[in-house]
């Protein structure tokens, strides 16, 4: 079985707990998600090319930011419960959040 590749059109990269993940809009399923740990990253030229833990390749649109409102806040409460759920304190949830959103929340 191949790995599962999907295409993000609205993206962030952001950082947790010293790992790397990204959160964007599937072009796939028209909902956001948040990827497993990246292990690869390739920054060289767009459309840019990621891996996550488990082989599934995401495929980054030029354009990063989630642009939509209810991206966004699909993304706030994706990412708040599953913040939550690692067990991330709430004195570091901010600066998570600030990654994504530009300040501690959407």
């Amino acid at each position: 079985m191949q790995p599962a590749e999907i295409e993000l059109s609205a993206w962030v990269l952001l950082t947790v707990a010293g790992e790397d993940y990204l959160i964007g809009h599937s072009e796939q399923t028209g909902a956001v998600l948040l990827s497993a740990p990246l292990v690869d990253l390739d920054s060289d030229v767009t459309p840019q090319w990621a891996v996550a833990d488990g082989g599934t390749r995401y495929r980054l649109a030029p354009s990063k930011g989630l642009r939509s409102e209810s991206d966004r806040r699909e993304a706030a409460a994706l990412l708040a419960d599953s913040l939550a759920a690692w067990g991330i304190p709430d004195s570091e949830r901010g600066p998570v959040l600030q990654q994504v959103f530009g300040s501690a929340g959407p």
